[in-house]
């Protein structure tokens, strides 16, 4: 499995443009937007335009923007997790266990199926 393009990304909307998919949205306006990466000059790593289905124009780019800051979200929740090992060696086992908290486990889930590492 790949390495995803390291970050930061960015949402760089480019105005609407009119469907034109007969009985999936003709005539309706959709955002065009790209998500970029890098610094200085970008490099376009996707692009939102149309989509079947009935998803509004808000409810797209707010998908979007979500996706825009994954890597930045990937990066904090393993720090986040790094954070909770050192306090959980700091207090010798006398009231941290992170083995048995569920946030800690869907963190770790999380980090590996973004990694690519769980099916």
């Amino acid at each position: 499995m790949g390495e995803h393009t390291p970050g930061p990304w960015s949402l760089e909307p480019h105005g609407l443009f009119r469907s034109n998919i007969s009985g999936l949205g003709e005539g309706e306006d959709f955002p065009l937007a790209y998500i970029s990466a890098g610094e200085g000059i970008k490099m376009p790593i996707f692009a939102l335009h149309e989509v079947i289905g009935d998803r509004s124009a808000e409810s797209l780019m707010a998908d979007a923007r979500l996706i825009a800051v994954a890597p930045e979200l990937l990066e904090a929740l393993e720090g986040v997790l790094e954070i909770a090992k050192c306090w959980e060696i700091l207090d010798g086992g006398k009231n941290i266990d992170l083995s048995a908290s569920q946030a800690v486990i869907d963190a770790r889930a999380a980090i590996a199926k973004a990694r690519g590492e769980q099916a």
